[in-house]
């Protein structure tokens, strides 16, 4: 048997709409691009970045560039990284507080532990960092495998990296990139985790979720057994 997390919202908190925002406009401002533009093209490539179209967030950026019309040194990108990894590395050194320990107990219980990630190259540059790896040793990240949820292909290679079945596993995430629907067809058994930020972080699947769900990471010690 398995459990395969979500890692956004699930494991760790989402980041504050206003870091976010804040972090964007730092490195528009270090790019000398319009702040608005840099946004409005920043969300409309997420899709890019996610899907591992390019090497890292370093040619990311400097491919963005070029879609804005604008060069700028080496030094530059090199610090918009910088700004970028600083942004998620607190989710990832501080994930919360139940987290760990429900992996702990889930794999004292002897359950296989997986992630699939939407997210671009940021994460797995600092995976080993957090001590989310320390209990997840097979990680699959989004930009790595050039595929996101809720393509079935996705959860298909989080199942194959842990030699699981998927009607044996369970799939727990808070409802983002419609991901429940994603596992269920892809034959896992979903499980909705609505964190107590909820209602600041909207997911319309969450929303109309009417399957198996849990209000706290360690009620799924409950739910497997």
């Amino acid at each position: 048997r398995s459990v395969i997390f979500d890692l956004y919202g699930t494991l760790t908190p989402t980041i504050p709409k206003a870091s976010y925002d804040a972090t964007l406009e730092a490195v528009a401002d270090r790019l000398d691009v319009n702040r608005g533009r840099f946004r409005n093209e920043w969300h409309d490539t997420g899709e890019i970045r996610v899907a591992g179209d390019h090497a890292d967030l370093h040619d990311y950026i400097v491919w963005l560039c070029n879609r804005l019309g604008t060069q700028v040194g080496q030094g530059a990108i090199d610090h918009c990284v910088v700004l970028m990894n600083d942004l998620v590395r607190p989710l990832l050194l501080h994930p919360r507080g139940e987290a760990v320990p429900t992996l702990k107990k889930l794999k004292a219980a002897g359950l296989t532990i997986g992630l699939i990630s939407d997210c671009s190259s940021e994460i797995p540059a600092i995976w080993r960092e957090s001590p989310l790896a320390k209990e997840i040793l097979n990680p699959v990240f989004s930009c790595e495998v050039a595929c996101k949820k809720p393509a079935i292909e996705i959860y298909q290679e989080g199942l194959r990296r842990l030699g699981s079945a998927p009607e044996e596993t369970m799939f727990v995430g808070d409802g983002g990139s419609n991901e429940l629907c994603g596992a269920l067809q892809a034959g896992l058994i979903p499980v909705l985790y609505r964190p107590p930020e909820m209602e600041e972080a909207y997911r319309p699947e969450a929303q109309e979720w009417n399957g198996r769900r849990v209000d706290s990471l360690l009620s799924l010690l409950t739910l497997v057994n």
